[in-house]
């Protein structure tokens, strides 16, 4: 206010058009965006875009000082066009403090041009979790991260009713179940998995990381990646019995094997592995990556209905390690195999 009244005060020497330039440029610094935190999360409608100078610089939720629950009641698109996942743009539990955030009519939309350096990630803590709750989850050529705490108390999750992988060829729509996830309950997908677009898109179990995704009949083309030593989870016990598959028609799905080898689980699901579908355990080494059918609820069925040559190559492999099918468990679950002269 001190500079608004100095150049007014002394306008009559610098002339009016000075006056006014001045103004602007005061007005503009003045008009800076800031982050998206805890504070204006519930105001946001319409659609707003979060990168330098835009609407938000970035989003950043942060439970540091106390626990944070906010809720967006508002019809809302939020596009993040800049930012690095963990570093600019973030919604993170610390300590004992947990991170709700929620928009029951939001979508968010993760957009990087060609790679997929833009992003978001939801951080647990040692006690506390961090969740996003939202309508929509579109990834155009970007990264959503998943960093779950040392214990289920301290999970990572997103839920939406849609996420959407939309890479194009020129970068990647990712999901990562980042490394330092210590089980397989400590991060969790929920919502319906689709995607569109001239890419594939890729979810990475760096770490440990539980799927509660379905898919609809036309399935997913996706690229799913388990690091060695880590369990990757398909659990559809707590949806409907409509929801209750992941179908995969496309795409690279590696099991690593090697002195500690992958796992993917399917609990209480049906996992559909198509025609066209790569189904390796890369990495030579002494054990295999294994596809594990696990049910553990006797009210359902875990089942593993896959292409006959698929599983072939699979169990083996010319090149790739040889992988493993393993049935855990004395309650319900199958393998299904199609006709081997195609899919059906």
């Amino acid at each position: 206010m001190a500079q608004y009244r100095a150049i007014f005060k002394n306008a009559y020497f610098k002339g009016l058009t000075s006056a006014v330039l001045l103004t602007a440029g005061l007005a503009a610094g003045a008009a800076q965006a800031a982050p998206l935190n805890d504070t204006n999360w519930a105001g946001v409608s319409g659609s707003v875009i979060v990168a330098t100078g835009k609407d938000y610089d970035n989003l950043k939720i942060d439970a540091s000082s106390a626990p944070v629950t906010v809720t967006n009641p508002n019809a809302a698109t939020i596009t993040i066009t800049s930012g690095a996942a963990g570093t600019d743009n973030y919604i993170k539990a610390v300590s004992s403090n947990a991170a709700t955030v929620t928009g029951s009519q939001t979508n968010i939309v993760i957009a990087s041009s060609t790679d997929n350096n833009v992003g978001l990630t939801i951080s647990g803590s040692s006690g506390a979790a961090a969740s996003l709750t939202v309508a929509d989850m579109i990834i155009n050529n970007g990264t959503l991260n998943l960093t779950g705490g040392a214990a289920t108390t301290g999970a990572a999750k997103l839920k939406a009713d849609t996420i959407v992988l939309r890479a194009t060829d020129a970068g990647d729509a990712k999901i990562t179940f980042a490394a330092g996830n210590t089980a397989a309950g400590f991060a969790v997908l929920e919502g319906r998995l689709t995607n569109n677009g001239s890419g594939t898109g890729t979810i990475d179990f760096s770490g440990f990381g539980t799927l509660n995704t379905y898919t609809d009949n036309d399935g997913v083309n996706v690229d799913i990646a388990v690091t060695g030593g880590k369990t990757a989870t398909l659990d559809l016990s707590a949806q409907t019995e409509a929801n209750k598959t992941m179908k995969l028609v496309g795409g690279n799905f590696d099991i690593k094997g090697g002195t500690n080898a992958g796992t993917f689980t399917v609990k209480d699901a049906t996992l559909d592995i198509g025609a066209d579908v790569k189904l390796t355990s890369s990495t030579s080494g002494t054990q295999a990556g294994t596809l594990t059918v696990s049910s553990s609820n006797s009210a359902d069925d875990a089942t593993l209905r896959v292409d006959s040559t698929v599983l072939m190559n699979f169990l083996a492999a010319s090149g790739d390690q040889a992988g493993a099918v393993q049935l855990a468990s004395s309650k319900n679950r199958s393998v299904s195999l199609n006709d081997i002269t195609g899919y059906q």
